[in-house]
């Protein structure tokens, strides 16, 4: 099924599963049922890098726990049937892998076990709830650092430091190496493989924004990949080059969940402005989009309504025409609540106005906010 609709039916399951969840009688009979409505999808992301939403520095399992089952607590009473749940932020996972430590968010030190299965855990936890459980990857990010000066932490052993690439503060997979897209795809189909996930779900961070003065280091594989014209001259740019490297990722994550688990929906969150997307992050949307390589994009339309380009009126007007065949749900930078003109959101009206623009377009099938504390802090 390479539409939306695999995502509406993923969240029309789990609301027939959570209805019953709980009757210990024989199971119902369904094949006369009515015809599920299609769901409007309304999402949450909660980010996991450097404990942001979850789990906020708190190295306790108990602990852990209780918060999370708050979160989703807090989603069922809000109406929120997806949860997008950073597993993977940077090179770790949050479940036993075969080519990662697990996340040093949970217990404060990389590759400890922190004595439960977390992801079992959190997706359990939304299925009772009948949220759909999205597994969030960073497909490159290894490493951050705040300062040029200071060190990357040491590379876990299961990582080959031949596949990475150092910039001044951000370490990441080389994404012109065909054996790191290979190490990607093994890693989506363990997890997917593993564990019951709805979704798989990647955001806007595929080649790095870097510093002033910093260059993409590719040179040598832009010379060993590329074919040559008979006058010896590359015969695509070196522009082309990466965005051909990313479509490779991203092509090879939906070929390996449609050939291991094809119910799972593959949803893609590209920043909001289409330019920075194709020029600086070398990712073609709209190509992914066209040749159905994705269900759905959820583009961070995280700016304040308006008349201008870079407006959330402009923006959804374009994003509403070029996503062809996925579905579009919209992204909704919730932190952005503030007195600061530049922000987003200055009252809930400003928020409800978006979510009513929204409505109108055919095209939306739902929306995601980002995120999960700010639903707890509620600004």
């Amino acid at each position: 099924m390479k539409t939306w609709k695999k995502v509406a039916l993923a969240l029309c399951v789990l609301l027939v599963v959570a209805c019953h969840r709980d009757d210990n009688n024989d199971q119902p009979d369904l094949s006369n049922q009515p015809i599920l409505p299609k769901k409007e999808l309304r999402g949450v992301w909660m980010a996991t890098v450097w404990g942001l939403d979850w789990p906020q520095g708190e190295y306790d399992g108990e602990a852990q726990k209780a918060s999370y089952i708050a979160y989703m607590d807090l989603f069922k009473q809000n109406n929120i049937n997806a949860v997008f749940v950073q597993v993977r932020g940077m090179a770790d996972a949050f479940y036993k892998s075969a080519y990662e430590p697990w996340c040093q968010y949970l217990t404060g030190q990389a590759d400890k076990d922190p004595g439960y299965d977390v992801l079992r855990f959190m997706i359990d936890e939304a299925h009772k709830r009948g949220i759909a459980f999205h597994a969030w990857l960073n497909p490159y990010r290894v490493a951050t650092k705040k300062a040029d000066a200071a060190a990357f932490p040491a590379l876990d052993s299961r990582i080959p430091q031949a596949m990475t690439v150092d910039y001044k503060t951000i370490r990441m997979y080389n994404p012109a190496l065909p054996e790191v897209r290979q190490r990607i795809f093994d890693i989506v189909k363990e997890l997917i493989t593993k564990y019951d996930v709805d979704g798989v779900h990647i955001d806007d961070y595929f080649y790095p924004s870097l510093a002033s003065g910093e260059t993409i280091k590719d040179e040598k594989e832009y010379e060993q990949y590329v074919a040559k014209d008979k006058d010896g001259k590359p015969t695509i740019t070196v522009e082309d080059f990466r965005r051909n490297n990313v479509d490779l990722t991203v092509k090879g994550i939906h070929d390996v969940i449609q050939a291991t688990r094809p119910e799972v929906a593959f949803t893609i969150s590209p920043a909001g402005n289409p330019d920075y997307n194709y020029n600086t992050m070398y990712a073609d949307v709209l190509k992914w989009s066209r040749e159905g390589w994705s269900e759905a994009i959820i583009p961070q339309l995280y700016f304040p309504m308006g008349s201008a380009e870079s407006g959330f009126n402009h923006r959804l007007h374009w994003w509403s025409q070029f996503t062809y065949n996925n579905a579009l749900f919209v992204g909704y930078g919730t932190y952005r609540f503030g007195s600061d003109k530049a922000a987003a959101y200055q009252s809930s009206a400003e928020l409800a106005n978006q979510f009513a623009f929204a409505q109108k377009f055919h095209k939306v099938k739902g929306s995601v906010l980002y995120s999960a504390k700010d639903l707890l802090n509620n600004p």
